[in-house]
């Protein structure tokens, strides 16, 4: 068992026990950052820690959005700057994009979710 504190009010627990793996956090403040811990604590709760870079934005401040009905994925940029990140297609590939401020990149991908 792991406890975690950050400013007395900030609490994240994380509990290992066979087979599984328990996560609980307590007055985690929204932020991007913060965000991202929890995205994080899932793939680790799932011990799927090896998938979390599958349709994965590596900037806290860009999301991806994955629309499979038409094969397309979206990259946004959430910020007012440019910025430059790593993309993480479905097949865990990295494509480096440069994005202006509040761009959306619209990508196609294939059948294995790899970025055309």
């Amino acid at each position: 068992m792991y406890l975690f504190y950050h400013d007395l009010i900030f609490l994240v627990l994380i509990t290992v026990t066979y087979p599984g793996r328990g996560v609980y956090i307590s007055g985690l403040p929204y932020s991007l950052e913060n965000s991202r811990i929890l995205y994080r604590s899932l793939f680790y709760s799932l011990q799927k820690e090896d998938e979390i870079n599958v349709w994965f934005a590596a900037n806290v401040n860009c999301e991806v959005n994955v629309y499979p009905e038409i094969k397309k994925a979206a990259l946004v940029n959430n910020t007012n700057l440019p910025l430059t990140t790593v993309l993480y297609d479905g097949s865990g590939k990295a494509h480096t994009y440069d994005l202006k401020p509040a761009e959306i990149k619209w990508e196609d991908y294939d059948e294995t979710g790899t970025i055309k």
